[in-house]
C-alpha cells in the first residue's frame, strides 16, 4: 500500500509557487524600467537569504520577499509599521542597505520604505529611472546615512542600549576620520568604556562584525566635513529616543552666551549628559572645557560632541558620586564659569560637608548650586537651570538667602521648554561669585515662547537677541528701556525671587496691560483667610459627599465628580466645611489654578487637601467676581510661574502670596459677575439639551431594527 507524501507534495506546490511568483514579478519590475540584468533571485545574506534583489553596479536599491497572497492579505494597514513579516523585511533590506523594500505574490506587489519614525511605511511603486534622476546634496546624503545606521544598530545591537550603540558607532567613525587610514580598523572590545557592557549584546553576531559593518555603510562620509549635519541629527535623534529631559540646543546656546568670560576661560561642564554644552561652548569659540559625567552610556556622546566641536579629544572625568553627594571631587575657585543643568528631584540621604550642608539642607538643586559656586574663582559665573519652586517655595527661602548677594540675573524660561519629558516651569538663574554680602540690583528677562532659532547656523530668535543685548547693557551700567525681555530690580526679597512678580510689581500697569479703570491689587489683600482642605479618605459605601480636585473646574462644581467618605473615616482635628461665597481652587494637576464660586448647594461640604479654600473680604471684593478673576488669562499665567513640583506640578498657599488681581470697582464687579452668571446660565441650558439629544441618539442606535423601534 502506498502512502501519500504530503511534506513533498507541499514542497514541490510551494517551489513551483514561488517560480510562478518570480516570473511574474520580473516582469513587471521590467515594466517599470528596470532590466533584466538587474534582478538577482535568491540573495545570500550573513546567515540566510532573500528571495529576490535589484541592483544597480554594486548597490543593492530593492530588497524583495515573496509571500504567499493570504500572508500579504493579513497586513493590515495599521500594522504595517509593526507586523512581523515587513519589520523582518525591514531588518534585511538595512542589512542589504537597501532603500526599498518589496512584498509580492507575482500579482500583488506592496512597497516600502522606512519612514521618520524608524518603521516600515507603505510607499508608491518606484520606477528604475527614479534612483538616477535626483543627486542627494552632501547635507541629505548625510543625514540619510546617519538614519541608516540607527537602523541598522536598532535592528543588530551591540549592547541592548540604542542610545549607547550609536554613540559607540559614531565615535569610532569619528576616530577614523580623525587619525585617517592608519586606524581604519577599530575593535570593539578595545574601546575604552565598552568592557563592562561588552557581555549584555543581544545579537547573534559578534559586536565586531556588527561594529564593522557599521562603519563600512559609513565609509563615504567624513562625519568632521559634516558636523553642523551630525550636530542636528544628534539634536533630532536625542528628542525623538530619550526618555528623560535633555537640555535642548536654544538652551544650551544662551547659557554660553551668557558667559561674559574671555574665550581661553576654563569652563566646567557638571553635569554632561550628552555633551551639548560642549559643543556650544566650541561652536561659540570657547577652548577649554571639562566635562563630569555620571552614567558610562554618556561617555561616548561627550567624545563626540567634543571630536566636532574642536577636532580632538580632552579628558573628561566620571563621577558617578556626584549623584551621591560626593561634591568633594570639585576643586575650589579653579574655574572662570560653570554650566549646570543638575537633576531636579534628587534628595541626598547622607549629610553634606557644606555651609548648606551643615544647615541641615538634603536638596539637590540647592547643594548643586552651592558645589557649583565654590567651584568658580572669584568674580566667576555659575549659570544653572533651577525649577521655579526654588525661586518662590518656602522651602527654599533659606537658600535663597544665601544666594541672594551672588545673584546677577534671573531669566524666566517657557512652560513647555522640557516637555513632553518634563512639565515643571524653568528659569535660568546666573550668579557671580564674590565675597560681598551687599545684594546689587538684578537683571530680569522672561522668554514667553521656546525660540523659533538654529543656533548651529547662527540663526537667533529676536526675543533672545533682545536678552542678551539688554545683559550687555546692565553689565556695562547703561539705560535698558524695561520690557519683559531685560529689566532691572532694585532689591530682591528672599521670599519671592520669581520674575513675574517683580515685572508686575514694576511695570505691569505703566505699561498699558490693564484698563486704566483697574487696580492691580494683591490677592493676600482682598481676602480674610485662605486655608487647605482635609485628607480625606474615600469610602464607597459612605454617604458624606466630598469635594475632590475632579469636582473643580472653571467657574464649576460638577455633582458628578463628588466623592464620599463615612463618619468612621472622618479626619480627626479641625474638619474644613465650604459655604457660599467661599472660593474653591484646585491646587494640583492640570487643573490647578482652575477655581469655582461655592453655591449653596455645596454648602457644609467637606474639602480635599488639594484644594485652596479662600474666603474674599466682602467690603473689597465680590466673591463672584474673584472667582472669574482667578480664572482669567491674567491670574491663570501667574499660577503657572507659581508652580512647583517636579512630578505633579501643584500650588502651594505660600504660592497665593505673590498673585495680584486686576479690580475694577464694585459697580463695575457686579456688571461683570452678572454678564458672566447670564451667559454661564445660557451654556448650562444648551449642554443639558445637548444630553437628552445625545440621550435619544443612543436610544435610537440601541434599538434599530428592534421591535418597538419608531420609524
Amino acid at each position: 500500500m502506498k502512502y501519500f507524501d504530503k511534506t513533498n507534495m507541499k514542497n514541490r506546490f510551494d517551489i513551483e509557487f514561488e517560480t510562478q511568483a518570480y516570473n511574474s514579478l520580473k516582469k513587471y519590475l521590467e515594466s517599470l524600467g528596470y532590466p533584466n540584468s538587474s534582478i538577482f533571485p535568491e540573495y545570500n545574506l550573513l546567515n540566510s537569504k532573500i528571495d529576490a534583489v535589484v541592483k544597480s553596479k554594486d548597490k543593492i536599491l530593492i530588497a524583495v520577499e515573496i509571500k504567499k497572497t493570504a500572508a500579504i492579505k493579513s497586513i493590515a494597514i495599521d500594522e504595517i509599521g509593526y507586523h512581523p513579516i515587513t519589520r523582518n523585511l525591514q531588518k534585511v533590506a538595512i542589512e542589504l542597505n537597501a532603500k526599498y523594500y518589496l512584498l509580492s505574490d507575482g500579482k500583488q506587489n506592496l512597497w516600502f520604505k522606512t519612514g521618520q519614525d524608524g518603521r516600515p511605511e507603505k510607499t508608491i511603486a518606484v520606477r528604475y529611472n527614479q534612483f538616477h534622476t535626483h543627486t542627494l546634496s552632501e547635507f541629505e546624503f548625510t543625514k540619510e546615512l546617519l538614519i541608516h545606521i540607527t537602523e541598522y544598530i536598532r535592528n543588530f545591537p551591540l549592547t541592548g542600549d540604542h542610545l549607547y550603540d550609536v554613540s559607540i558607532v559614531l565615535y569610532a567613525k569619528l576616530i577614523q576620520n580623525l587619525n585617517g587610514k592608519k586606524h581604519n580598523t577599530i575593535n570593539f572590545q578595545n574601546l575604552s568604556g565598552t568592557h563592562h557592557i561588552h557581555e549584555k549584546s543581544p545579537s547573534s553576531y559578534s559586536p565586531d562584525t556588527i561594529l564593522k559593518k557599521a562603519l563600512e555603510r559609513l565609509k563615504d562620509i567624513d562625519l568632521l566635513e559634516n558636523r553642523i549635519t551630525v550636530f542636528e541629527f544628534i539634536d533630532s535623534f536625542f528628542d525623538a529616543s530619550r526618555k528623560e529631559w535633555n537640555v535642548p540646543r536654544w538652551m544650551a546656546d544662551l547659557m554660553v552666551a551668557l558667559i561674559d568670560k574671555d574665550k581661553q576661560s576654563n569652563l566646567l561642564d557638571l553635569f554632561s549628559r550628552n555633551g551639548i554644552f560642549i559643543s556650544s561652548a566650541y561652536l561659540r569659540e570657547f577652548q577649554n572645557i571639562t566635562a563630569y559625567y555620571s552614567s558610562h552610556n554618556e561617555l561616548y556622546w561627550i567624545k563626540i560632541q567634543e571630536i566636532l566641536g574642536r577636532k580632538k579629544e580632552s579628558k573628561v572625568k566620571f563621577e558617578p558620586g556626584l549623584l551621591k553627594g560626593n561634591l568633594e571631587v570639585l576643586s575650589q575657585d579653579s574655574m572662570d564659569a560653570v554650566l549646570l543643568a543638575s537633576p531636579f528631584n534628587l534628595k541626598f540621604e547622607k549629610h553634606i560637608d557644606s555651609y548648606l550642608g551643615r544647615q541641615g539642607v538634603k536638596d539637590g538643586n540647592t547643594l548643586f548650586l552651592e558645589a557649583a559656586l565654590n567651584a568658580a574663582k572669584q568674580d566667576g559665573q555659575v549659570i544653572a537651570i533651577v525649577p521655579d519652586g526654588f525661586l518662590l517655595s518656602a522651602q527654599y527661602k533659606k537658600a535663597r538667602s544665601y544666594f541672594q548677594s551672588q545673584i546677577e540675573a534671573i531669566i524666566s524660561l517657557p512652560d513647555d521648554a522640557f516637555k513632553p519629558y518634563s512639565s515643571v516651569k524653568t528659569s535660568l538663574l546666573l550668579l557671580r561669585k564674590s565675597d560681598s554680602k551687599k545684594q546689587e540690583k538684578v537683571f530680569m528677562a522672561a522668554l514667553n515662547k521656546v525660540p523659533v532659532s538654529n543656533p548651529l547656523y547662527k540663526e537667533y530668535d529676536s526675543s533672545m537677541i533682545d536678552i542678551l543685548q539688554n545683559l550687555a547693557l546692565y553689565r556695562t551700567e547703561k539705560k535698558i528701556v524695561a520690557s519683559k525681555n531685560g529689566f532691572t530690580v532694585e532689591k530682591l526679597n528672599a521670599e519671592n525671587f520669581h520674575v513675574t512678580k517683580y515685572w508686575l510689581d514694576q511695570y505691569a500697569k505703566p505699561l498699558g496691560t490693564i484698563r486704566s479703570d483697574f487696580s492691580i491689587l494683591p490677592l493676600k489683600e482682598l481676602i480674610k483667610s485662605i486655608s487647605r482642605g482635609n485628607t480625606i479618605i474615600n469610602d464607597s459605601d459612605g454617604d458624606i459627599p466630598c469635594i475632590s480636585p475632579a469636582v473643580i473646574r472653571e467657574l464649576h462644581l460638577s455633582k458628578e465628580e463628588l466623592s464620599f467618605t463615612s463618619k468612621e473615616k472622618l479626619p480627626h482635628g479641625k474638619i474644613h466645611r465650604v459655604v457660599a461665597n467661599d472660593i474653591l481652587v484646585n491646587i494640583i494637576g492640570p487643573y490647578r489654578g482652575k477655581a469655582a464660586l461655592v453655591s449653596k448647594d455645596f454648602e457644609e461640604m467637606l474639602v480635599n487637601r488639594h484644594i485652596a479654600i479662600i474666603k474674599p473680604h466682602l467690603e473689597f471684593i465680590l466673591p463672584g467676581y474673584l472667582a472669574i478673576a482667578l480664572n482669567s488669562q491674567f491670574v491663570q499665567a501667574q499660577f503657572h510661574d507659581q508652580t512647583s513640583g517636579t512630578v505633579i506640578p501643584a500650588l502651594n498657599l505660600s504660592s497665593f502670596d505673590h498673585i495680584v488681581i486686576p479690580v475694577p470697582s464694585m459697580e463695575t464687579q457686579q456688571k461683570i459677575h452678572q454678564e458672566f452668571v447670564l451667559q454661564l446660565d445660557e451654556l448650562a441650558a444648551i449642554q443639558a439639551k445637548a444630553a437628552i439629544l445625545k440621550g435619544e441618539i443612543n436610544k435610537r442606535l440601541s434599538n434599530l431594527s428592534k421591535e418597538g423601534d419608531k420609524l
